[in-house]
């Protein structure tokens, strides 16, 4: 989360780990950025890793009926226009009659209920969401359940989710799924088990994939939302008695965390905001980031319990304030590299100062999406923190 510039960034560092009042300069920018050439993004990618199966293997984490909730959805960046990046990203038009920016394409397989990203990617705009979705599979298992947008239903992904015995609920639209929701439509129900017979092109994909392309039976449902935008989803969960119908319109919205998760990324920690302008400190930044996103959640995990029995009566539900876990979160990363022997002491202290600073959740609540244009950063004129 390196904001500000190398320089003042490094001061702070030093004065967090010797205890001084002030900003102490022990290393300079120079030496810093020379330093850096010698790690590997892959390096905090390992890390991320390790948490991460560290956390399933240790901690009771929450499922529903049984099944991790994987949520996937990707985004686009800008990162620093230059000789480099423009070569390996390539260079794009936003749309804004602006000049032509560095967009990169970033992606996520969230866990909506524990708050763990369990993979992420960064990659050139051209690749497609959905071959960074296959990337993700790799990370998943059996018995999860992947939560999908419109952009992802395709016959090929289906089978192929199917074939590693991952379940799906997935949304479809009427522009590329006309002729089976009109199948359910005429049938008058809301709740079909339908046959999904590949296309040419579904069929040429699945055999480049080594899959066979036989039609497979799904469920689709129609969920009546009160308003004229209807939401149709498809799922690999055919029994109706062990998953009715009414748990589904809740499911699909269940996949909500993965889009605040992104606004965090943005927002919060300003995944924009880079550090340097290469291509490998894009990626040590991007991926150290995500590593200190999911650090930070598993460090939360107890917390949300704790919150729930402190606020149970109250009329909200409350949840952790993360821009202040965030803030908090740098500091106690540094005490626990180097302070191992006081880890524990400042964990119960960072435990505490998380369930003081909380926020309540009001549900209902719907606000039209506002398009705004991306904030800059510039490396020359990093803001002062």
């Amino acid at each position: 989360m390196l904001r500000a510039s190398i320089q003042t960034e490094l001061d702070n560092f030093f004065r967090t780990l010797f205890g001084s009042c002030v900003p102490m300069i022990v290393v300079t920018n120079s030496a810093f950025c020379q330093a850096r050439k010698k790690i590997k993004h892959t390096a905090f990618l390992k890390l991320d890793e390790m948490a991460v199966d560290y956390f399933y293997t240790n901690f009771p984490t929450k499922t529903w009926h049984g099944f991790r909730l994987i949520a996937v959805d990707g985004s686009t960046i800008v990162v620093p226009k230059n000789d480099e990046t423009i070569k390996y990203f390539g260079l794009h038009s936003t749309g804004n009659n602006g000049d032509p920016v560095v967009l990169v394409r970033i992606s996520q397989a969230f866990d909506v209920l524990n708050h763990i990203t369990v993979a992420k990617k960064i990659d050139k705009y051209a690749v497609s969401e959905l071959d960074l979705l296959i990337d993700h599979i790799q990370h998943l298992k059996s018995g999860d359940l992947c939560l999908l947008d419109r952009g992802y239903p395709a016959f090929w992904l289906f089978k192929y989710l199917l074939n590693r015995d991952i379940h799906f609920c997935a949304r479809l639209t009427h522009k590329t799924w006309k002729s089976t929701i009109e199948k359910v439509k005429e049938s008058n129900v809301k709740d079909k088990i339908v046959e999904i017979i590949p296309t040419q092109k579904a069929k040429k994909r699945c055999a480049n994939m080594n899959m066979d392309a036989k039609p497979v039976k799904l469920r689709v449902l129609i969920i009546n939302t009160g308003s004229e935008n209807e939401i149709i989803l498809i799922t690999s969960l055919l029994d109706k008695e062990k998953y009715p119908y009414k748990l589904f319109d809740e499911l699909y919205h269940d996949r909500w965390p993965v889009e605040e998760s992104y606004k965090q990324w943005k927002r919060r920690i300003e995944i924009e905001n880079f550090s340097g302008i290469s291509v490998e400190n894009i990626m040590q930044d991007f991926y150290a980031n995500a590593f200190t996103i999911n650090f930070t959640s598993i460090i939360a995990f107890p917390v949300h319990d704790l919150i729930k029995e402190k606020t149970k009566k109250c009329i909200f539900e409350y949840q952790i304030n993360w821009t202040a876990a965030f803030s908090k979160m740098k500091v106690f990363m540094v005490v626990l590299i180097f302070f191992e022997d006081l880890a524990f002491i400042y964990l119960k202290k960072l435990i505490h100062a998380f369930l003081k600073n909380i926020l309540p959740r009001r549900p209902g609540r719907q606000f039209v999406r506002k398009r705004n244009f991306r904030k800059r950063f510039y490396i020359p004129y990093k803001p002062i923190i």
